[in-house]
């Protein structure tokens, strides 16, 4: 389906999604390619802010936020002079970009114009920015579809390795019984990650459905003592330790979507752990008290980013570039943390190292539950 639009200029309704290019003036290669996170914090800042005229983005180019029938429409990826910075703008528009250098007189004109636009077809605006809030919310669940997708060949891919080396082992003329007991977890874990990949999927999709499934009294130390089983074989293969101490006897009412929640913390830990390091996860028990803490070495998020982790598709700069993600699994674990009357807190420790030119610190989950069921 084509896309209205009626922005002379590159737009957008929504500031965590890629600008449009508008009817004359187009959105420059460089704005649609690196698109991340630090243009949609500054698109975040201009919308919250009470502050009126152009301003300049972190890559030189002028971005403008106009409010029209209390809507807020965003005007950027714009070239103004006295705004833009144009050393920046030399190495950010291509030369077959149409993003000529515009006088503050030029720009004013174009924003009256398409403001006088909007007011006087407000139905039709309306459509447009129902329009592109729904297409936002396609691209965010077909990019799910697509990661889960990966995830699961790979798996898949990986679960037909290990079953062809059981069944040769069993097959053979004298068998290591040890190491088709070793090969038959390989299997059931493989098999269990492809379980949480679905069920995270599904949850993510119909998380109403999920959490109506009545609540029951569940152990947490257990789930987290079986998801740490099945990922003993995940931490081998990353060359990664993976240590749980503590007991807890106490639990706590929660449906079956609490199931999820130890698979992606410890997994999350693990993904980020360089070689040779440990993921902890430790239990602490008192009267009416249950902490749970999950502690790994893994890349020093930068301070301003910690406590926009837990929120949908934020992931640290630094560990974007250390491995691959869709940055789901603190949001999810959050959520469901919410669901079920558990405190989540993300810490980092002080102590800094480098490894492959990056820096890595203690990364730490603290789960709190005060909700407690007596065995």
């Amino acid at each position: 389906m084509r896309e209205l639009n009626f922005s002379p200029v590159p737009f957008l309704v929504s500031p965590t999604q890629i600008p449009k290019s508008g009817i004359v003036f187009d959105l420059p290669r460089f704005c649609s390619n690196v698109f991340n996170k630090k243009c949609q914090d500054h698109y975040i800042d201009l919308v919250a802010s009470k502050k009126l005229g152009a301003v300049q983005c972190p890559y030189g180019f002028a971005s403008e936020k106009i409010n029209v029938n209390n809507k807020d429409f965003i005007l950027t990826a714009l070239n103004v002079e006295k705004i833009s910075e144009r050393k920046k703008l030399q190495r950010n528009i291509h030369k077959k970009d149409f993003s000529p250098r515009l006088s503050k007189e030029s720009y004013k004109r174009i924003k009256e114009e398409f403001a006088n636009f909007i007011q006087m077809n407000s139905d039709l605006t309306n459509t447009l920015k129902n329009f592109s809030e729904a297409q936002f919310d396609l691209n965010e669940n077909k990019e799910l579809l697509d990661n889960t997708f990966h995830e699961l060949r790979k798996l898949n891919q990986q679960l037909k390795k290990q079953t062809e080396t059981l069944t040769k082992e069993i097959n053979a003329y004298n068998p290591n019984y040890q190491r088709i007991k070793y090969l038959g977890l390989n299997v059931y874990s493989t098999s269990r990650l492809i379980s949480s990949r679905l069920n995270t999927y599904d949850f993510i999709l119909n998380p109403d459905l999920a959490l109506s499934n009545v609540k029951k009294p569940t152990p947490l130390f257990k789930r987290f003592e079986k998801v740490i089983h099945c990922l003993k074989v995940e931490s081998e293969h990353r060359g990664v330790n993976l240590y749980l101490n503590g007991n807890s006897y106490k639990r706590i009412n929660a449906n079956e979507v609490i199931e999820l929640l130890p698979f992606l913390l410890i997994e999350n830990a693990l993904k980020y752990s360089p070689k040779n390091e440990a993921v902890n996860v430790k239990f602490l028990e008192s009267e009416d008290l249950l902490q749970i803490r999950i502690r790994n070495w893994g890349p020093r998020p930068a301070d301003q980013e910690v406590n926009s982790l837990t929120e949908r598709g934020v992931r640290s700069s630094n560990a974007e570039d250390v491995e691959s993600g869709s940055g789901l699994g603190l949001f999810l674990s959050n959520f469901i943390c919410e669901m079920h009357g558990i405190e989540m807190e993300i810490k980092i420790g002080n102590e800094r190292k480098y490894l492959n030119n990056k820096v890595y610190s203690e990364f730490i989950v603290d789960l709190r539950c005060k909700e407690l069921i007596d065995e």
